[in-house]
Formats: C-alpha cells, structure tokens, sequence
C-alpha cells in the first residue's frame, strides 16, 4: 500500500493486490482502526494481467463501437 496524496479530506492510496482482494472493505477497515469514517469516492484498476492501460477502453468508446460512432 502506497499513499499518494493526503491531506485532512482525503488520502489517495495505491494498491497492489491479487484477485478476491476487496479493496472497498480495506478503505472501511483502515477508517474503522483510525476511528473516522472511511470509505472509497473513486476505485481504478490500472493493471489487470495480462492487459496494461493502454489496452483499456472507457464505457463512451464501447458504446460508439457498438454504435458505429
């Protein structure tokens, strides 16, 4: 786990992780033992074996794909 950012709003962490890790309920937990209230406001996936981001599409792009646009 990597902090990125923090500041007294928010903290904007990174995570490397393997699949069935529930990173919505590590952000409660961290929340919970620091005694606020933690939740997740933005979850981005930046790497998925085998695929990289630069493989990744956005929800607009699919849908002109599918839609001819």
């Amino acid at each position: 786990l990597d902090i990125i950012e923090h500041d007294a709003d928010k903290t904007v962490f990174e995570v490397e992780c393997g699949k069935g890790t529930y990173v919505r309920s590590l952000a409660r937990d961290m929340g919970r033992d620091l005694g606020c209230f933690g939740h997740i406001a933005e979850l981005r996936r930046v790497e998925v074996e085998p695929f990289t981001p630069d493989d990744f599409v956005t929800v607009a792009e699919l849908e002109a794909a599918r839609f001819g646009g």
